[in-house]
């Protein structure tokens, strides 16, 4: 029995590990950083989306992604851990028009939808944000250490029904980026 717990338990570890290695490498954050115009933290990051060969193929046949852009601005303290200050989550929809043979992706927030002839394209706009607007100055208190941090992921609860418990089972799917953390210098 005992050695029967410890295969499972081998398994177990072997599954985690390989679920790791795939969300690992998925999305990427590479810099960020943010600066002030006209009282309000401008945020500007780069990061790195690839696409596993599952969703792919779901993008190719008609099924939109939907990718989920988490920021957050967190106040130091000293013995407690920080203290969210502000959470912004924006969701872009990258999706495949076949008749036009385009990538299109829209921002949910704004409504604004860009098309690409090429994926790689979509996903390159989509990892390199511009003067996104993060946070008032008003808002924070020069005294106080600030910092802000921000991941991308996959957001599988916005999957068609019928794929959604395949991708909630599988590991491929599960792709999502570290949190990339960085501080925020007040003036």
């Amino acid at each position: 029995m005992r050695h029967g717990n410890t295969l499972v338990w081998s398994c177990f570890c072997a599954l985690c590990l390989l679920s790791q290695a795939a969300t690992a490498q998925a999305f990427s954050i590479h810099q960020a950083d943010t600066r002030l115009a006209n009282d309000v933290y401008l945020l500007n990051a780069q990061a790195k989306l690839n696409l596993s060969k599952e969703s792919l193929e779901a993008l190719e046949n008609g099924v939109p992604l939907t990718i989920s852009l988490e920021t957050e601005v967190l106040r130091q303290r000293k013995l407690l851990w920080p203290k969210r200050i502000a959470r912004i989550n924006t969701r872009y929809q990258l999706k495949f028009h076949a008749l036009s043979q385009q990538y299109l992706l829209k921002n949910l927030s704004t409504g604004v939808t860009t098309g690409f002839r090429l994926l790689v394209d979509a996903l390159e706009t989509l990892g390199n944000l511009q003067d996104f607007p993060l946070i008032d100055r008003t808002l924070l208190k020069a005294s106080q250490h600030y910092f802000g941090r921000l991941r991308l992921r996959l957001d599988i609860a916005a999957l068609p029904a019928p794929l959604r418990l395949v991708a909630y089972l599988s590991p491929t799917w599960r792709m999502k980026s570290a949190w990339y953390q960085w501080p925020l210098q007040l003036p």
